[in-house]
């Protein structure tokens, strides 16, 4: 675009290579243009976060069978059913989960029909059954659009994505919607030996896998609200 302003000068002229001052002039105007519309995205992002009330949206949320009855059919539930009887939370685990001191709440925009979700929706609900700190809701990509753009990734309607929020229900983190380990299947399963070296498939332990990257990032957070100056000087600890 920047090489059409520069042309239509009479030929022969000395400047005849040379944007004028005028197309200079409307090149600056264009960027400037630009970064005005940037600023104000990033001013509605921010608006948008700040007035999102994510205790609301939490307490609008249903527990994991109430979410499967209501938004899934038979099959739909046979398929979460599944995964559930094949994830297993080790004697590690779960004493990593009994010692969270901090209260968290993790609100999920699944699908049931997902298979993302059939997968990392019962891998969730197993993690939080064994923790007596961490809560688990559910609300539906399709029924709340306006969750569901205020979480896209990448320009897509992507699920499932995790908000981590505190006890208080402020934000502190947002996962999904694929972890490392599906991807390398993907990568490996897609791109064969087109794809970057590092890509491991993930073979039999995959479903343990991918539990251990959903657990490591709630104890992200949970360390994350252990250490939060406000937090402690709540709790006194």
């Amino acid at each position: 675009n920047q090489r059409a302003e520069f042309t239509g000068l009479a030929s022969g002229s000395a400047s005849s290579t040379a944007p004028s001052a005028h197309s200079v002039g409307d090149i600056s105007r264009r960027h400037s243009i630009l970064r005005n519309a940037r600023t104000r995205e990033q001013a509605s992002r921010r608006t948008t976060n700040a007035s999102m009330n994510w205790s609301t949206q939490f307490h609008q949320a249903l527990p994991y069978h109430e979410f499967l009855t209501r938004h899934g059919t038979d099959a739909h539930r046979q398929r979460w059913q599944a995964v559930y009887d094949r994830i297993q939370i080790t004697d590690q685990q779960r004493v990593l989960l009994d010692g969270f001191p901090r209260k968290m709440h993790l609100l999920c925009i699944a699908g049931t029909w997902c298979g993302d979700c059939v997968r990392d929706g019962p891998i969730l609900q197993r993690i939080t059954e064994a923790s007596r700190t961490v809560e688990l809701r559910f609300l539906d990509r399709d029924e709340r659009p306006d969750i569901s753009g205020e979480l896209s990734i990448n320009d897509g309607l992507r699920i499932p994505m995790v908000v981590f929020l505190s006890e208080d229900h402020i934000e502190c983190a947002r996962y999904g919607e694929r972890t490392l380990a599906t991807y390398r299947k993907m990568a490996a399963e897609r791109l064969g030996p087109a794809c970057p070296t590092g890509v491991v498939p993930p073979g039999e332990e995959y479903l343990t896998t991918v539990t251990q990257e959903w657990l490591n990032e709630i104890e992200r957070v949970q360390l994350l609200l252990r250490l939060s100056p406000r937090l402690r000087a709540l709790h006194g600890d």
